[in-house]
């Protein structure tokens, strides 16, 4: 809210103040300007409520029953938990959760009074979570409230995060629950929630601010853990594509000092990248502050896999070594069964390649030949090519040979030039925020300002849309 419509609010000294106000707000102004000078009046109206937060559910009642009522419901509650933590008081913080629940069930927080007042809103919702998982030991409570408020204020088309974004995907990971993360990891990131609205020109616009003064929207170590568990979930659903992403924006954060979210994305992209690509890449735009960190750290076993990964002889045997000799590592890391996957890969990888060179063969040699220990690895590998299409095979019960083709691939000509004019459009994104970021007074230097600006490099941005043929 702008400093000159503040002002046109009356300044408020009691909870019966405030229900006064409330009144001759609703009374007195057009629908439209209703909420908008309620939540403002809700911002406003934090100390006193703060101060009254014991007695604050009567009040709470009495602003549930006003039509637009739900921001100040949320200032009153979230007055009732900052007070309570401050406190130390463990009951009436747990009350305080209990009244949020509550709200949010029966209906009195309705999605489009919310969305005035994201920034009372997400961080009560988030503290309120991370108190239920962390310090009540209850994931299971605090992923139903942070489901059930994820529902209210966001959806897939947003393609907004905020810091609840970050809560919500680590709850999720804690019940396992990737179902209902998978909405919320957006291939494309389009904008940051304002959970400071008071110090940006345009607060109303809560959702997508472009035009605004220096300002932090949220901590930026929500941003690191929304990137850090949106890959955790992905990698548990086996898109491997999609959480390399991930992984490579959480490794090339800028941050002067790493911390473990970092170092533990950093491990992942070692196994990962290998899944993917036999290979380590690691992105040149990565901070040398990362990689002393991460000499500092347990990196050993990590370049000891890539080392066996790239065998030439026998990478199965060798990476199998690396993961029965580094054990303890791995599973303090909780890579093991990420790096028992790339075990799998390299052999799904070296029976295709043989199954590519026959026509017919037996098991026991095209076991050999993928260096595998025997016919009975392969069968499952073959069912599995087979049940994805990429091979076609039929085995001779009496000679015990298998007789292999490779399926004709059949191109899409209109799948293609979708996922093209999608890869252009995400480009053309790619350059609007580039631009954008440009031009914010923060990043603007004497050098820029004699510059051209013009794109220069086409990977810059925020975007994190997969390679369109790869969709």
């Amino acid at each position: 809210m702008s400093a000159a419509f503040a002002k046109l609010l009356p300044d408020v000294n009691s909870v019966d103040n405030i229900i006064t106000v409330m009144t001759g707000i609703q009374s007195n102004e057009n629908k439209d300007d209703v909420v908008l000078k309620i939540a403002d009046l809700a911002r406003r109206s934090k100390d006193i409520l703060e101060k009254k937060a014991p007695e604050l559910e009567p009040f709470l009642i009495r602003c549930e029953n006003m039509e637009f009522g739900a921001p100040m419901v949320v200032a009153g509650i979230r007055a009732m938990y900052d007070s309570a933590v401050v406190k130390n008081n463990e009951q009436s913080t747990d009350r305080a959760i209990e009244v949020l629940k509550h709200y949010m069930d029966d209906g009195t927080l309705k999605s489009e009074h919310l969305k005035y007042c994201l920034d009372i809103f997400v961080p009560l919702v988030r503290n309120a979570v991370y108190y239920c998982s962390e310090k009540k030991k209850q994931p299971a409570i605090g992923f139903q409230i942070a489901d059930k408020a994820m529902s209210l204020v966001f959806n897939e088309d947003n393609s907004i995060v905020s810091s609840l974004h970050s809560a919500f995907l680590f709850l999720c990971v804690e019940v396992n629950n990737a179902k209902a993360a998978l909405p919320y990891i957006y291939s494309h990131v389009s904008g940051l929630v304002n959970e400071n609205p008071q110090v940006s020109e345009f607060p109303l616009d809560l959702l997508r601010s472009t035009k605004v003064t220096v300002t932090q929207f949220f901590d930026s170590k929500y941003l690191l853990q929304y990137l850090y568990y949106a890959s955790l979930v992905l990698l548990n659903v086996g898109q491997y594509r999609r959480a390399i992403i991930f992984l490579e924006h959480c490794i090339t954060l800028p941050i002067s000092n790493p911390n473990g979210l970092q170092l533990n994305a950093f491990k992942k992209y070692y196994i990962v990248s290998l899944i993917l690509h036999g290979r380590l890449d690691i992105p040149s735009s990565r901070s040398s502050a990362l990689l002393r960190a991460w000499k500092a750290d347990r990196s050993a076993p990590y370049s000891q896999l890539v080392q066996a990964a790239g065998n030439p002889e026998n990478s199965i045997e060798e990476v199998t070594k690396t993961l029965k000799s580094n054990a303890t590592a791995f599973n303090e890391d909780e890579n093991a069964e990420l790096v028992q996957a790339l075990i799998e890969t390299i052999k799904y990888k070296a029976v295709l390649k043989v199954a590519k060179s026959f026509s017919s063969i037996t098991l026991t040699n095209l076991a050999a030949r993928a260096k595998l220990v025997d016919e009975s690895d392969v069968i499952p590998i073959i069912n599995k090519l087979v049940n994805s299409g990429e091979l076609n095979a039929s085995i001779s019960p009496d000679s015990n040979v298998i007789h292999l083709d490779l399926p004709i691939e059949n191109i899409n000509r209109k799948d293609i030039d979708e996922r093209i004019r999608k890869l252009e459009y995400m480009c053309g994104e790619v350059k609007k925020m580039d631009l954008a970021a440009r031009l914010n007074p923060m990043l603007i230097t004497r050098n820029l300002k004699n510059s051209s600006l013009s794109y220069f490099q086409d990977d810059e941005g925020l975007s994190m849309s997969n390679n369109p043929i790869d969709m």
